[in-house]
């Protein structure tokens, strides 16, 4: 028999997607987590194909990357390489255990050896061979000669052992009551997987098992006394370096990411750092490019000579002119996720998340929502379920995707010196503002939706490291490169779409910049410009900027550079935060909408939208409106806020306690019974004849009429 291809198959930060890569030349992304690979990736490996599998820890249907996993492996004919590494052996054999039970012969490869034998530890693979009765191969994920080790497995398949600890299982029995003569399939309904089973054979079953008690704890006993066997004759592990206590405390790390994020903040987005820096010598190439450009079309028609200086440098130009912010905050981001400490945080916020409906996975989709919305929404489908899948899905377009930050950028220079000196503050309230939004929402929907238990988090923590240079630059390029190609192609079509409907009126007749007025995209803002009027928006030109910006939100940035050219944007400053304010969290990108449906349905995808919207609209409008309060009286700003904040309350108090009077643990009273009962206890119809309330946990009234 000869296999397919070869499958990877293991727990999470084992190193498959390295393996993957070193196999395929692929350049797939590795993280510290959970569901890095959401779905089954495949490639090329040279004559045969690779597949690299979601990073599980069972074949339950513990998650849906485990359900994803094992039907994998059910339909396909492919050798299934267990990748395993050494420091954590006991916990990936329980995967491989589990492989043996359902019928496969895995080739073991052990990864990460030398980090073992570098810390004075030793591993016999020999041992570990002889004890499973599995092939064993030592391999470094990263070494290009692993692919030769990989080839000479796909053509001599073994049959799988049995374990001794199988024999302690009545599976023969339970196949006689339940038909079922596969063995992995009879282990799952040991365990309590009634999937298929009818009713009155999983009672029979029941009562066959019952001396069992907890078959699922009983089963976890009979595999990790094995896998402990095994591993004190195969691994001798280093001793452990005593860590300062703080290194682990909750506090510690949140402060310490805390505190990075603030210096990252300023390095990107302050005038005087690494980014603000970027940003003006950028512009001023721009502006230079823009002039020589007007100099050297001064022959051409005027539209030819606009379309270039105009829809072009300026508009696509702001691309570039924030490329570097952007890459920064991706080169930021990948040193923290590479040194542990992002996994280490996420893993603190695990007990938050759980607190407004949440699996601890969902933040891992939701920190790379920092980088691109419609990419954190594709990997959504590694959380536990479809409900926390579509609750994450509905929070991540409210967090700050890069596209947004040129926005932010381009309305502040634009309106300067209203922010000057006060740039990175005003990015930073804003990124404050679409998280808080983002957490308001998750804990609405726990309020008022469907409460459930709390999901459990798995996670491996990897450990504290310095990271890797190459690992981060190889990251940084992919997302710059397909930040780049992603938007260019939408931000050029959307840019010349607008230059075309400004520079052009109804009769087809060509304008020039200061006969904008009269152009057919004036008509349609000033149309639509009622719409923004309760927030602060009243100029035409924002207003088609944000209507653009429904396709994708760097649109915003390129329309407003197209309208306003290198004049100021004549705003009051809570107008110019109203702006931001709207762009931060208005409608998705049409991407990441489809995404959204992609993923959880039409239903999804439309209330994302309406949330969205809707949410935009009302923190603009209290914000503008409060704003412009203050500034005529202080005492009638606060006395709004009293009032809403009461009225808010009171909204609060209502929903929450709605329909809750029973069983809300607040009194004892029972509920009454409006029904009549005679002598003998029988219940009629009807009210009580004396027309009082019985509970019919009384007696009184009956013994009263007797």
């Amino acid at each position: 028999m000869t296999f397919s291809g070869a499958v990877l198959v293991g727990n999470s930060n084992v190193g498959k997607t390295t393996l993957f890569n070193t196999l395929t030349g692929g350049d797939e992304h590795t993280g510290n987590w959970a569901g890095v690979t959401v779905r089954a990736k495949s490639g090329d490996g040279g004559g045969f194909t690779v597949t690299d599998l979601p990073g599980i820890y069972s074949l339950g249907c513990f998650s849906m990357e485990e359900r994803a996993a094992r039907d994998y492996l059910s339909c396909h004919n492919d050798r299934i390489f267990n990748v395993v590494e050494c420091r954590h052996l006991a916990v990936n054999l329980y995967l491989t255990l589990q492989l043996v039970e359902a019928g496969y012969s895995p080739v073991v490869l052990v990864n990460m050896l030398g980090e073992l034998e570098k810390r004075g530890g030793r591993f016999d693979p020999g041992a570990l061979a002889s004890a499973l009765r599995l092939d064993v191969e030592v391999a470094d994920a990263r070494d290009r000669s692993v692919k030769d080790r990989v080839k000479k497995y796909l053509g001599n398949p073994t049959p799988p052992p049995t374990y001794p600890y199988i024999k302690k299982l009545p599976l023969e029995k339970m196949g006689e009551i339940c038909g079922v003569n596969d063995r992995g399939r009879l282990i799952r309904i040991f365990e309590g997987e009634y999937d298929g089973v009818d009713p009155r054979t999983a009672k029979r079953l029941d009562a066959l098992l019952a001396e069992y008690g907890d078959r699922k704890g009983y089963m976890a006993r009979l595999r990790y006394e094995f896998i402990d066997r095994i591993t004190a004759a195969c691994l001798t592990l280093p001793k452990e370096r005593k860590r300062p206590a703080f290194t682990g405390n909750r506090y510690f790390i949140l402060a310490v990411c805390a505190a990075v994020m603030g210096l990252v903040f300023w390095l990107t987005f302050a005038p005087d750092g690494v980014g603000g820096l970027c940003v003006s010598l950028i512009d001023s190439a721009l502006t230079s490019l823009k002039g020589k450009a007007a100099v050297f079309l001064a022959d051409v028609p005027p539209w030819l000579s606009s379309f270039v200086t105009d829809a072009l440098i300026e508009g696509v130009g702001v691309v570039a002119k924030f490329l570097p912010q952007v890459t920064l905050l991706f080169f930021f981001l990948n040193m923290l996720e590479d040194t542990g400490y992002i996994a280490r945080a996420a893993f603190m916020l695990d007990g938050v998340l759980a607190k407004i409906g949440l699996s601890g996975k969902s933040v891992f989709t939701l920190l790379l929502c920092f980088g691109c919305n419609t990419t954190a929404a594709a990997t959504s489908g590694n959380l536990g379920d479809k409900e926390t899948q579509r609750r994450t899905l509905l929070m991540a377009p409210f967090f700050p995707c890069g596209a947004k930050l040129p926005v932010y950028l381009t309305v502040m220079s634009l309106t300067a010196p209203l922010f000057s000196g006060a740039e990175i503050y005003v990015v930073a309230a804003m990124y404050a503002v679409c998280v808080a939004s983002a957490f308001a929402l998750a804990a609405a929907l726990r309020l008022f939706g469907e409460k459930r238990p709390a999901a459990d988090f798995v996670m491996e923590l990897p450990p504290l490291r310095v990271p890797s240079v190459k690992r981060v630059t190889s990251s940084v390029a992919k997302n710059a490169v397909s930040f780049m190609s992603r938007l260019a192609g939408a931000l050029l079509l959307c840019v010349a779409f607008a230059w075309l409907l400004r520079s052009f009126d109804f009769g087809f007749n060509y304008l020039t910049a200061d006969m904008a007025e009269r152009s057919v995209l004036a008509w349609i803002g000033k149309n639509t410009a009622f719409l923004f009027r309760p927030i602060g928006i009243d100029d035409w030109r924002i207003c088609v900027a944000l209507i653009l910006g429904v396709t994708a939100k760097e649109v915003v940035a390129g329309t407003l550079l197209l309208l306003f050219g290198s004049s100021p944007l004549v705003l009051s400053w809570q107008a110019a935060v109203s702006v931001m304010l709207f762009t931060a969290l208005y409608v998705p990108c049409a991407a990441t909408v489809a995404v959204i449906k992609k993923e959880c349905g039409g239903k999804t995808a439309a209330l994302s939208v309406l949330l969205n919207t809707g949410t935009a609209y009302g923190v603009c409008f209290v914000f503008y409106n409060f704003a412009a309060a203050f500034e005529k009286s202080a005492a009638l700003g606060v006395s709004a806020c009293i009032i809403v904040a009461v009225l808010a309350m009171a909204v609060y108090l209502v929903l929450k306690y709605k329909n809750k009077c029973e069983n809300c643990g607040r009194c004892r009273v029972d509920k009454p019974d409006l029904r009549r009962t005679d002598d003998a206890g029988r219940v009629f119809g009807g009210a009580h004849p004396s027309g009082t309330l019985q509970n019919k946990k009384d007696d009184c009234w009956r013994r009263s009429q007797s």
